[in-house]
């Protein structure tokens, strides 16, 4: 099955430790300091990638490692 149709679905993915439409914090890299939720997973290696909308309404791909659990 497609990666994202699982993480769409909201299904666990080893070594993913996020959800669709988690709300997220950007803490690194270009667009550190925003916040956005979680779209779709675009990769598993070298490790998961997201495609974060950010609250500004665009969308930005954004590497596990640099988010972090946000409150909405």
């Amino acid at each position: 099955m497609d990666v994202a149709l699982i993480f769409l679905n909201r299904e666990p993915i080893e070594g993913v430790h996020f959800s669709h439409n988690d709300f997220v914090n950007v803490i690194s890299g270009d667009s550190a300091g925003m916040k956005g939720s979680l779209v779709t997973i675009l990769t598993l290696d070298p490790e998961p990638r997201f495609l974060v909308e950010l609250e500004s309404g665009v969308d930005v791909p954004v590497w596990q490692s640099q988010l972090s659990r946000g409150e909405s």
